[in-house]
């Protein structure tokens, strides 16, 4: 994710949207150390400011959340489809 990114299409959403992305792990079999802690640094400063209409929440887990974090996950979905009054 980059600045064009967030400045450019995810700066423009007007739908409730909500973003949920990895935070804490790094991909199987990968060591990504300082150069993952710098991108998820890059990140979480392109996702500040976005709009209000978007929800963004880090979960602990890999690119892999699905598998790794399938009741987090899906409690995430639910209380912003409740919240958003489509739940």
């Amino acid at each position: 994710m980059n600045v064009a990114m967030t400045g450019g299409g995810l700066g423009r959403i007007t739908a409730r949207t909500l973003i949920v992305w990895e935070s804490d792990r790094d991909p199987a079999g990968m060591d990504g150390g300082e150069v993952m802690e710098a991108f998820r640094r890059g990140v979480r400063r392109d996702l500040h400011g976005l709009p209000g209409t978007v929800d963004v929440v880090e979960l602990a887990a890999s690119h892999n959340m699905v598998a790794e974090q399938p009741g987090d996950l899906t409690e995430l979905i639910n209380r912003f489809l409740a919240s958003s009054g489509n739940g």
